[in-house]
C-alpha cells in the first residue's frame, strides 16, 4: 500500500519496517501474487511430503543415484543464509550438481553434530525443519512436478528461522 500510495522506494519502505530493500521488494511481489490468487508453492502438500520422504531416505543412505533421479534435469537449489550463516551464493542447477551438493552438506553436518528433523506445515505446504544438537539449523521446502523435484529451497538465515521455533517439536 505504501509503495503504490506514496510511491516510496523499496529501500525507504524497508527502513520503515526494518528489512532490506530486497526483502521488501520480495514481500511486495509475493503480496501481489497472493492478491491475484497465485500460490507460492503449487505442489500439493501430499506430493511434497512424498518427495521429502524420498529425499530424506536418499540423503540418509547417501544414495547419489537416487538423489539424481529425484531431480528434474533443470532443477534448481536455492539457499538463503541471509549473509549471516554459510549458504550457496548462487543457485545450484542440474540434478547431478544438486545431488552432489546435498550429499556433501549432509556429510559435513553429520560430522559436526547430531542432526534431527521434523516435518512441519510451511507456506501452505510441507517442509522439513532441521536441528543440529538441539539448535535450529535450516528449513527445507521443495516444489515438484511429475514425481520429481524442480526446485529445492534451503533456508538457513537465523532471523527467518526464528519464527519457525514454535513449530518445532
Amino acid at each position: 500500500m505504501v509503495r503504490e500510495g506514496f510511491d516510496d522506494s523499496f529501500g525507504e519502505i524497508g527502513e520503515l519496517i526494518g528489512v532490506s530493500g530486497a526483502a521488501c521488494r520480495q514481500r511486495y511481489r509475493r503480496a501481489r501474487a497472493n492478491l491475484r490468487g497465485e500460490k507460492r508453492f503449487a505442489t500439493p502438500p501430499a506430493e511434497q511430503r512424498d518427495l521429502l520422504d524420498k529425499l530424506l531416505l536418499a540423503v540418509a543412505e547417501e544414495d547419489l543415484g537416487a538423489l539424481v533421479r529425484m531431480f528434474s534435469e533443470d532443477a534448481v537449489l536455492i539457499a538463503d543464509g541471509g549473509g549471516i550463516v554459510r549458504a550457496a551464493i548462487r543457485p545450484v542447477t542440474g540434478a547431478q550438481r544438486i545431488a552432489r551438493v546435498i550429499v556433501h552438506l549432509a556429510r559435513n553436518a553429520r560430522a559436526e553434530a547430531e542432526i534431527a528433523y521434523e516435518v512441519i506445515e510451511l507456506n501452505g505446504g510441507v517442509g522439513i525443519l532441521l536441528s543440529q544438537d538441539g539448535a535450529l539449523h535450516s528449513c527445507v521446502q521443495l516444489e515438484g512436478a511429475d514425481a520429481v523435484v524442480t526446485r529445492l529451497y534451503i533456508f538457513r538465515n537465523p532471523r527467518e528461522l526464528e519464527h519457525l521455533r514454535g513449530q518445532a517439536g
